[in-house]
């Protein structure tokens, strides 16, 4: 994954059940592109772990997602 390093550096292991989300795949395919982009212009800014998180949250919303995390 694009972004698996960055997250483990914040003690995030994208593997964890925790952070997955089942979404659909017609809407993923249409959101993937987006998605990638938001999070490679937040991880730019050298967020810590809790930001991170909350903008974890907050995208999932965005995307029409239940964060569980």
């Amino acid at each position: 994954m694009e972004f698996e390093k960055d997250f483990r550096a914040l003690g995030i292991d994208i593997h964890d059940p925790i952070y997955g989300t089942w979404w659909e795949a017609r809407s993923h395919n249409a959101n993937a592109a987006r998605l990638n982009a938001d999070w490679r212009a937040f991880l730019g800014t050298e967020p810590t772990y809790e930001q991170t998180l909350e903008f974890g949250r907050q995208t999932c919303r965005k995307y029409g997602q239940t964060p569980r995390f």
